[in-house]
Order: C-alpha cells, then sequence, then structure tokens
C-alpha cells in the first residue's frame, strides 16, 4: 500500500537542486524509508510517472538481498554524511539493473538522504 508523504521538510534550494539535476535523484527519509521527492530523471529511469515514485519505500525499489546492507550502511554511517554502493535496483515494469548508488546525508534535516544513480 503507497503512502503519500509530504515534501515539507526539504527546503526550497534542496528542492530546486534536486530537481535540477540530469541523473536520477531523489530524497528519502531514513526513519520511513519513504521516497518523499524525486527529480524527473529517476521518475523515467524507474518507469514512473508524475510523482509515482514519491511515498514509495526504497524497499520497493531495491532488492531484498541488498536491504540488509542498506540499513546497515545507514546505521554504520548515522554520523557519517554518506555512502556508496552498488545495488539491483527494481524497475516499475520489473527490470532489474545494478546500479551505483551515492547517498548523501543532509545537514537539515538530518534524517533525509539523498540519492543518486551514477
Amino acid at each position: 500500500m503507497k503512502v503519500m508523504v509530504q515534501a515539507e521538510s526539504i527546503s526550497k534550494l534542496m528542492q530546486y537542486q534536486l530537481h535540477e539535476r540530469v541523473y536520477p535523484s531523489w530524497v528519502f527519509d531514513e526513519s520511513t524509508l519513504l521516497i518523499i521527492d524525486a527529480n524527473q530523471s529517476a521518475q523515467d529511469f524507474c518507469n514512473y510517472e508524475g510523482n509515482e515514485l514519491i511515498g514509495l519505500s526504497i524497499t520497493e525499489l531495491w532488492k531484498d538481498e541488498d536491504l540488509s546492507d542498506i540499513i546497515h550502511d545507514l546505521e554504520m554511517h548515522s554520523s557519517e554524511r554518506s555512502f556508496y554502493g552498488n545495488l539491483k535496483h527494481t524497475k516499475k515494469n520489473g527490470d532489474e539493473v545494478i546500479m551505483r548508488v551515492r547517498a548523501t546525508r543532509q545537514l537539515n534535516p538530518k534524517t533525509l538522504w539523498e540519492v543518486h544513480l551514477v
């Protein structure tokens, strides 16, 4: 079941920068693992339309075998500002691709991570 979320916790500058990027990027909340904003490139890459990515859990995009690694990385890097890794990514149509992911903890609020597929 998809949960709708608000992007109120993202600053206008962060939101502008996110939507200006040409590579797929989104922001998720560490405590809920829900995507709270995504740029058009991410929507296109993942085969989602409109704002369908918003409100999805990152667990719906990344394979189960990688999920424990993601959670572990979040815990390991809780005092860090970023982590990198290769993850199996599932698109809306079910296609799986291995992507290099870079996630950066935002400074304000510190529960948000910005993800870039590189």
